[in-house]
Protein backbone atom coordinates (compact mmCIF):
# COMPACT_ATOMS: atom_id res chain seq x y z
CA UNK A 1 0.00 0.00 0.00
CA UNK A 2 3.04 2.27 0.08
CA UNK A 3 2.29 3.64 -3.38
CA UNK A 4 -1.19 4.77 -2.27
CA UNK A 5 0.24 6.49 0.80
CA UNK A 6 2.72 8.35 -1.41
CA UNK A 7 -0.12 9.40 -3.69
CA UNK A 8 -2.15 10.89 -0.84
CA UNK A 9 1.02 12.50 0.50
CA UNK A 10 1.71 14.20 -2.85
CA UNK A 11 -1.82 15.65 -2.89
CA UNK A 12 -1.39 17.01 0.64
CA UNK A 13 2.00 18.42 -0.36
CA UNK A 14 0.43 20.29 -3.28
CA UNK A 15 -2.33 21.48 -0.98
CA UNK A 16 0.13 22.89 1.55
CA UNK A 17 2.64 24.25 -0.94
CA UNK A 18 0.82 25.65 -3.96
CA UNK A 19 -2.59 26.85 -2.82
CA UNK A 20 -3.09 30.06 -0.83
CA UNK A 21 -4.47 29.81 2.69
CA UNK A 22 -7.40 31.87 3.91
CA UNK A 23 -9.77 31.84 6.88
CA UNK A 24 -12.16 29.30 5.32
CA UNK A 25 -9.73 26.75 4.02
CA UNK A 26 -7.67 26.38 0.89
CA UNK A 27 -8.72 28.20 -2.25
CA UNK A 28 -7.63 28.33 -5.87
CA UNK A 29 -4.39 30.24 -5.34
CA UNK A 30 -5.42 33.28 -7.36
CA UNK A 31 -6.28 31.44 -10.58
CA UNK A 32 -9.66 32.43 -12.08
CA UNK A 33 -12.27 29.72 -12.53
CA UNK A 34 -12.10 28.10 -15.93
CA UNK A 35 -8.29 27.92 -15.82
CA UNK A 36 -6.23 24.90 -14.71
CA UNK A 37 -3.32 25.91 -12.44
CA UNK A 38 0.04 24.47 -13.47
CA UNK A 39 0.60 22.63 -10.18
CA UNK A 40 -2.37 20.40 -11.02
CA UNK A 41 -0.07 18.49 -13.37
CA UNK A 42 1.94 17.23 -10.39
CA UNK A 43 -1.15 15.42 -9.10
CA UNK A 44 -2.18 14.25 -12.58
CA UNK A 45 1.26 12.72 -13.19
CA UNK A 46 1.20 10.96 -9.81
CA UNK A 47 -2.28 9.55 -10.42
CA UNK A 48 -1.46 8.42 -13.96
CA UNK A 49 1.75 6.69 -12.86
CA UNK A 50 0.02 4.75 -10.07
CA UNK A 51 -2.84 3.69 -12.35
CA UNK A 52 -1.06 3.30 -15.68
CA UNK A 53 2.06 1.51 -14.46
CA UNK A 54 0.34 -1.08 -12.26
CA UNK A 55 0.58 -4.80 -12.82
CA UNK A 56 -2.28 -7.18 -11.99
CA UNK A 57 -3.89 -4.71 -9.59
CA UNK A 58 -7.67 -4.97 -9.80
CA UNK A 59 -9.79 -8.09 -10.09
CA UNK A 60 -10.49 -7.51 -13.79
CA UNK A 61 -6.88 -6.98 -14.87
CA UNK A 62 -6.60 -10.39 -16.55
CA UNK A 63 -9.98 -9.95 -18.28
CA UNK A 64 -8.82 -6.66 -19.76
CA UNK A 65 -5.61 -8.24 -21.06
CA UNK A 66 -7.68 -10.86 -22.89
CA UNK A 67 -10.09 -8.18 -24.13
CA UNK A 68 -7.29 -5.97 -25.43
CA UNK A 69 -5.65 -8.92 -27.20
CA UNK A 70 -8.92 -9.71 -29.00
CA UNK A 71 -9.45 -6.06 -29.94
CA UNK A 72 -5.95 -5.72 -31.38
CA UNK A 73 -6.73 -8.62 -33.72
CA UNK A 74 -10.01 -7.08 -34.90
CA UNK A 75 -9.89 -5.56 -38.43
CA UNK A 76 -10.61 -1.83 -38.67
CA UNK A 77 -13.54 -2.58 -40.97
CA UNK A 78 -15.40 -4.24 -38.09
CA UNK A 79 -14.85 -1.57 -35.45
CA UNK A 80 -17.90 0.57 -36.32
CA UNK A 81 -20.10 -2.50 -36.17
CA UNK A 82 -19.49 -2.57 -32.41
CA UNK A 83 -21.71 -0.88 -29.82
CA UNK A 84 -18.75 0.90 -28.21
CA UNK A 85 -16.25 1.61 -31.02
CA UNK A 86 -14.22 4.32 -29.25
CA UNK A 87 -13.00 1.68 -26.81
CA UNK A 88 -11.65 -0.29 -29.79
CA UNK A 89 -10.07 2.81 -31.35
CA UNK A 90 -8.09 3.50 -28.17
CA UNK A 91 -6.72 -0.03 -28.27
CA UNK A 92 -5.97 0.22 -31.99
CA UNK A 93 -4.13 3.53 -31.44
CA UNK A 94 -1.90 1.86 -28.86
CA UNK A 95 -1.39 -0.98 -31.32
CA UNK A 96 0.31 1.43 -33.75
CA UNK A 97 3.26 1.58 -31.34
CA UNK A 98 3.21 -1.86 -29.71
CA UNK A 99 1.06 -4.96 -29.35
CA UNK A 100 2.00 -5.21 -25.68
CA UNK A 101 -0.88 -4.41 -23.32
CA UNK A 102 0.87 -2.05 -20.79
CA UNK A 103 0.57 0.91 -23.18
CA UNK A 104 -3.19 0.37 -23.41
CA UNK A 105 -3.52 0.45 -19.62
CA UNK A 106 -1.41 3.60 -19.53
CA UNK A 107 -3.55 5.31 -22.19
CA UNK A 108 -6.74 4.50 -20.30
CA UNK A 109 -5.17 5.77 -17.07
CA UNK A 110 -4.07 9.06 -18.64
CA UNK A 111 -7.42 9.76 -20.33
CA UNK A 112 -9.45 8.86 -17.22
CA UNK A 113 -7.32 10.87 -14.81
CA UNK A 114 -7.00 13.89 -17.10
CA UNK A 115 -10.72 14.14 -17.86
CA UNK A 116 -11.52 13.62 -14.15
CA UNK A 117 -9.05 16.10 -12.68
CA UNK A 118 -9.27 18.87 -15.28
CA UNK A 119 -12.89 19.83 -14.35
CA UNK A 120 -11.91 19.89 -10.67
CA UNK A 121 -8.96 22.15 -11.43
CA UNK A 122 -11.12 24.45 -13.57
CA UNK A 123 -14.28 24.76 -11.48
CA UNK A 124 -13.59 23.78 -7.86
CA UNK A 125 -12.73 26.38 -5.25
CA UNK A 126 -10.55 23.88 -3.38
CA UNK A 127 -8.64 22.04 -6.09
CA UNK A 128 -6.46 19.76 -3.96
CA UNK A 129 -9.41 18.93 -1.70
CA UNK A 130 -11.36 17.92 -4.80
CA UNK A 131 -8.52 15.74 -6.15
CA UNK A 132 -8.15 14.21 -2.69
CA UNK A 133 -11.85 13.32 -2.74
CA UNK A 134 -11.37 11.71 -6.16
CA UNK A 135 -9.03 9.30 -4.37
CA UNK A 136 -10.79 8.98 -1.00
CA UNK A 137 -14.22 8.33 -2.52
CA UNK A 138 -12.41 5.39 -4.21
CA UNK A 139 -13.28 6.69 -7.68
CA UNK A 140 -9.60 6.40 -8.57
CA UNK A 141 -9.45 2.78 -7.38
CA UNK A 142 -12.70 1.95 -9.19
CA UNK A 143 -10.99 2.93 -12.44
CA UNK A 144 -8.65 -0.05 -11.95
CA UNK A 145 -11.60 -2.41 -12.52
CA UNK A 146 -14.34 -0.43 -14.29
CA UNK A 147 -11.85 1.06 -16.75
CA UNK A 148 -14.24 1.71 -19.62
CA UNK A 149 -17.08 2.93 -17.41
CA UNK A 150 -14.85 5.32 -15.48
CA UNK A 151 -13.40 6.74 -18.71
CA UNK A 152 -16.94 7.26 -20.00
CA UNK A 153 -17.85 8.96 -16.71
CA UNK A 154 -14.75 11.15 -16.89
CA UNK A 155 -15.70 12.29 -20.42
CA UNK A 156 -19.19 13.26 -19.21
CA UNK A 157 -17.67 15.02 -16.19
CA UNK A 158 -15.27 16.93 -18.45
CA UNK A 159 -18.26 18.34 -20.38
CA UNK A 160 -20.64 18.71 -17.46
CA UNK A 161 -20.66 22.50 -17.52
CA UNK A 162 -22.87 22.30 -20.59
CA UNK A 163 -25.59 21.25 -18.14
CA UNK A 164 -25.07 24.35 -16.01
CA UNK A 165 -24.80 26.60 -19.08
CA UNK A 166 -27.97 24.99 -20.55
CA UNK A 167 -26.38 23.93 -23.83
CA UNK A 168 -28.35 20.79 -24.60
CA UNK A 169 -26.94 19.92 -28.03
CA UNK A 170 -23.34 20.18 -26.87
CA UNK A 171 -24.08 18.13 -23.76
CA UNK A 172 -25.86 15.44 -25.81
CA UNK A 173 -22.76 15.26 -28.01
CA UNK A 174 -20.59 14.76 -24.90
CA UNK A 175 -22.85 11.93 -23.67
CA UNK A 176 -22.81 10.35 -27.12
CA UNK A 177 -19.00 10.35 -27.25
CA UNK A 178 -18.88 8.86 -23.74
CA UNK A 179 -21.35 6.15 -24.78
CA UNK A 180 -18.92 5.09 -27.50
CA UNK A 181 -16.66 3.98 -24.65
CA UNK A 182 -19.44 2.53 -22.46
CA UNK A 183 -23.10 2.61 -23.47
CA UNK A 184 -24.28 3.16 -19.88
CA UNK A 185 -23.05 6.79 -20.11
CA UNK A 186 -26.34 7.64 -21.84
CA UNK A 187 -28.03 7.58 -18.43
CA UNK A 188 -26.28 10.89 -17.73
CA UNK A 189 -28.58 12.65 -20.21
CA UNK A 190 -31.25 12.61 -17.50
CA UNK A 191 -29.48 15.02 -15.05
CA UNK A 192 -29.65 17.78 -17.68
CA UNK A 193 -33.37 18.14 -16.98
CA UNK A 194 -33.24 18.27 -13.17
CA UNK A 195 -29.78 19.32 -11.99
CA UNK A 196 -30.15 23.09 -12.49
CA UNK A 197 -33.51 23.36 -10.78
CA UNK A 198 -33.98 24.72 -7.29
CA UNK A 199 -34.16 21.99 -4.66
CA UNK A 200 -37.83 21.83 -3.69
CA UNK A 201 -40.08 19.14 -2.23
CA UNK A 202 -41.28 18.01 -5.70
CA UNK A 203 -37.64 17.87 -6.81
CA UNK A 204 -36.73 15.74 -3.79
CA UNK A 205 -39.70 13.45 -4.41
CA UNK A 206 -38.57 12.99 -8.01
CA UNK A 207 -35.04 12.04 -6.94
CA UNK A 208 -36.45 9.71 -4.26
CA UNK A 209 -38.69 8.12 -6.88
CA UNK A 210 -35.59 7.33 -8.96
CA UNK A 211 -34.19 5.32 -6.05
CA UNK A 212 -37.45 3.46 -5.37
CA UNK A 213 -38.24 2.70 -9.02
CA UNK A 214 -34.67 1.49 -9.53
CA UNK A 215 -34.92 -0.90 -6.56
CA UNK A 216 -38.23 -2.31 -7.79
CA UNK A 217 -37.32 -2.61 -11.47
CA UNK A 218 -34.25 -4.84 -11.55
CA UNK A 219 -35.70 -7.37 -14.00
CA UNK A 220 -36.61 -4.63 -16.48
CA UNK A 221 -33.26 -2.85 -16.03
CA UNK A 222 -31.33 -6.07 -16.55
CA UNK A 223 -33.47 -6.81 -19.61
CA UNK A 224 -32.60 -3.43 -21.14
CA UNK A 225 -28.91 -3.84 -20.33
CA UNK A 226 -28.82 -7.36 -21.79
CA UNK A 227 -30.58 -6.23 -24.98
CA UNK A 228 -28.06 -3.44 -25.47
CA UNK A 229 -24.94 -5.41 -24.54
CA UNK A 230 -26.05 -8.70 -26.11
CA UNK A 231 -24.80 -10.71 -23.11
CA UNK A 232 -26.38 -12.25 -20.02
CA UNK A 233 -25.96 -10.12 -16.90
CA UNK A 234 -28.79 -10.89 -14.48
CA UNK A 235 -27.66 -14.40 -13.53
CA UNK A 236 -23.95 -13.67 -13.38
CA UNK A 237 -22.11 -13.43 -10.06
CA UNK A 238 -21.33 -9.75 -10.69
CA UNK A 239 -24.96 -9.00 -11.56
CA UNK A 240 -26.33 -10.65 -8.41
CA UNK A 241 -23.68 -9.46 -5.96
CA UNK A 242 -24.86 -6.71 -3.62
CA UNK A 243 -23.00 -3.42 -3.31
CA UNK A 244 -21.17 -2.97 0.00
CA UNK A 245 -23.43 -1.08 2.39
CA UNK A 246 -20.50 1.19 3.33
CA UNK A 247 -20.28 2.38 -0.29
CA UNK A 248 -23.98 3.29 -0.28
CA UNK A 249 -23.59 5.15 3.03
CA UNK A 250 -20.65 7.11 1.62
CA UNK A 251 -22.83 8.14 -1.33
CA UNK A 252 -25.44 9.42 1.14
CA UNK A 253 -22.98 11.20 3.46
CA UNK A 254 -22.69 14.45 1.41
CA UNK A 255 -26.49 14.67 1.10
CA UNK A 256 -26.87 14.24 4.87
CA UNK A 257 -24.20 16.90 5.50
CA UNK A 258 -25.97 19.19 3.04
CA UNK A 259 -29.27 19.00 4.90
CA UNK A 260 -27.50 19.35 8.24
CA UNK A 261 -26.04 22.60 6.87
CA UNK A 262 -29.42 23.79 5.64
CA UNK A 263 -31.30 23.09 8.85
CA UNK A 264 -34.41 25.26 8.97
CA UNK A 265 -32.95 27.93 6.67
CA UNK A 266 -34.17 28.64 3.17
CA UNK A 267 -31.65 27.69 0.49
CA UNK A 268 -31.14 31.29 -0.59
CA UNK A 269 -30.31 32.33 2.98
CA UNK A 270 -27.32 30.00 3.31
CA UNK A 271 -23.86 31.65 3.29
CA UNK A 272 -22.25 31.94 -0.17
CA UNK A 273 -25.27 30.26 -1.79
CA UNK A 274 -25.72 30.66 -5.55
CA UNK A 275 -27.06 28.82 -8.61
CA UNK A 276 -23.76 27.04 -9.18
CA UNK A 277 -23.85 25.45 -5.75
CA UNK A 278 -27.50 24.46 -6.26
CA UNK A 279 -26.45 22.60 -9.40
CA UNK A 280 -23.77 20.59 -7.62
CA UNK A 281 -26.04 19.97 -4.62
CA UNK A 282 -28.61 18.42 -6.97
CA UNK A 283 -25.90 16.09 -8.25
CA UNK A 284 -25.05 15.04 -4.67
CA UNK A 285 -28.68 14.06 -4.14
CA UNK A 286 -28.78 12.21 -7.46
CA UNK A 287 -25.65 10.28 -6.47
CA UNK A 288 -27.36 9.09 -3.29
CA UNK A 289 -30.47 8.08 -5.24
CA UNK A 290 -28.58 6.08 -7.88
CA UNK A 291 -26.40 4.39 -5.25
CA UNK A 292 -29.58 3.29 -3.47
CA UNK A 293 -31.24 2.16 -6.71
CA UNK A 294 -28.25 -0.03 -7.59
CA UNK A 295 -27.56 -1.33 -4.08
CA UNK A 296 -28.67 -4.91 -4.86
CA UNK A 297 -26.43 -5.37 -7.90
CA UNK A 298 -22.75 -4.55 -8.27
CA UNK A 299 -23.29 -4.25 -12.04
CA UNK A 300 -26.13 -1.71 -11.79
CA UNK A 301 -24.51 -0.03 -8.80
CA UNK A 302 -21.63 1.18 -10.96
CA UNK A 303 -24.01 3.71 -12.53
CA UNK A 304 -23.72 5.77 -9.32
CA UNK A 305 -20.07 6.49 -10.11
CA UNK A 306 -21.14 8.82 -12.94
CA UNK A 307 -22.72 11.49 -10.69
CA UNK A 308 -20.31 10.71 -7.84
CA UNK A 309 -17.55 12.41 -9.82
CA UNK A 310 -19.48 15.65 -9.26
CA UNK A 311 -18.98 15.17 -5.51
CA UNK A 312 -15.35 16.19 -5.92
CA UNK A 313 -16.64 19.71 -6.55
CA UNK A 314 -19.92 19.49 -4.64
CA UNK A 315 -18.63 18.37 -1.21
CA UNK A 316 -16.26 21.37 -0.81
CA UNK A 317 -19.18 23.60 -1.78
CA UNK A 318 -21.31 22.09 1.00
CA UNK A 319 -18.60 23.12 3.46
CA UNK A 320 -18.70 26.66 2.04
CA UNK A 321 -22.37 27.08 3.08
CA UNK A 322 -21.74 25.85 6.64
CA UNK A 323 -21.39 28.38 9.48
CA UNK A 324 -18.09 30.18 8.97
CA UNK A 325 -16.66 29.42 12.41
CA UNK A 326 -16.88 25.66 11.96
CA UNK A 327 -15.82 25.20 8.34
CA UNK A 328 -12.24 24.12 9.05
CA UNK A 329 -13.45 21.53 11.53
CA UNK A 330 -16.07 20.19 9.13
CA UNK A 331 -13.41 19.91 6.43
CA UNK A 332 -11.05 18.09 8.80
CA UNK A 333 -13.74 15.68 9.99
CA UNK A 334 -14.81 15.01 6.38
CA UNK A 335 -11.23 14.19 5.36
CA UNK A 336 -10.70 11.88 8.38
CA UNK A 337 -13.93 9.94 7.77
CA UNK A 338 -13.27 9.51 4.05
CA UNK A 339 -9.64 8.57 4.78
CA UNK A 340 -10.91 5.76 7.01
CA UNK A 341 -13.29 4.57 4.28
CA UNK A 342 -10.51 4.75 1.67
CA UNK A 343 -8.11 2.81 3.90
CA UNK A 344 -10.63 -0.01 4.38
CA UNK A 345 -11.30 -0.19 0.63
CA UNK A 346 -7.64 -0.08 -0.43
CA UNK A 347 -6.57 -2.63 2.19
CA UNK A 348 -8.89 -5.18 0.53
CA UNK A 349 -7.24 -4.78 -2.88
CA UNK A 350 -4.52 -7.15 -4.02
CA UNK A 351 -0.95 -6.03 -3.41
CA UNK A 352 0.25 -3.21 -5.64
CA UNK A 353 2.97 -4.16 -8.14
CA UNK A 354 4.70 -2.07 -10.80
CA UNK A 355 4.46 -3.20 -14.42
CA UNK A 356 8.23 -3.79 -14.64
CA UNK A 357 7.91 -6.57 -12.03
CA UNK A 358 5.76 -8.76 -14.32
CA UNK A 359 7.17 -12.15 -15.30
CA UNK A 360 8.91 -12.34 -18.67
Amino acid sequence: MTQYYWLVGIIFFCWATFENQNKMGVMRGGEPKGEMPAFTWIMIIALVCISGLRYWVGSDYGNYIRRFTQQLALPFSQIWQRTEPLDYLIVKFAGIFTNDYPLIFFLYAFLTVYFSVRPIARWANEICFGVLLFVLLTLFQVSFNAMRQMLAGAIVFAGHRYIYDRKLIKYLLVCYVASLVHISALIMIFPYFIATRKITKPQLLLILAIAIVGLLSYDRLFGIAEDIRGIEIHNTLFGRRRVKILRVLVAWAPAVLLYAAKGSHRWENLPNMDDEKMFYFNMLLLTAALATAGANSAYLGRVAFYPMLFSTIGIPMVIEVLPKRGRKWYMLITIILFLAYWYVDVSLMNRYRWIWTRPR
